[in-house]
């Protein structure tokens, strides 16, 4: 009876230690990480297209710069040698339009972003 109290208080003192193990089974596949671009926008609530979590978005987009917001602008010096203001972001001619993706990279993309949130 001695023994147990001492066991219990051991537990008691020490719960990490005692923690128990849960039977989980260790992930097969790949795991998709999001680049932080996609990231940045989710954890600041701004809308961000499903073409960043496809494939070809997850494998586009690690060269984007998280710290860059669409409305920031950089300076520039022109062809004529006059300094203009540019916008910072880049290029999305190449970003898919979410109605326009296949099914294929809907589902992909889908499940890439549930797992993101």
């Amino acid at each position: 009876d001695e023994e147990e109290a001492r066991i219990a208080e051991e537990h008691k003192k020490n719960k990490a230690k005692y923690a128990p193990i849960p039977d989980v089974k260790v992930l097969s596949g790949p795991v998709n990480i999001p680049a932080p671009y996609p990231t940045h926008k989710l954890k600041k609530g701004e809308y961000c297209e499903l073409y960043f979590f496809t494939n070809v978005g997850l494998a586009e987009v690690e060269s984007f710069n998280t710290l860059i917001d669409d409305e920031d602008l950089t300076l520039l010096k022109a062809d004529n040698g006059q300094h203009v203001w540019v916008p910072a972001s880049r290029d999305k001619s190449a970003i898919i339009e979410d109605k326009d993706l296949t099914w294929e990279q809907f589902n992909k993309a889908a499940v890439c972003l549930m797992s993101a949130m």
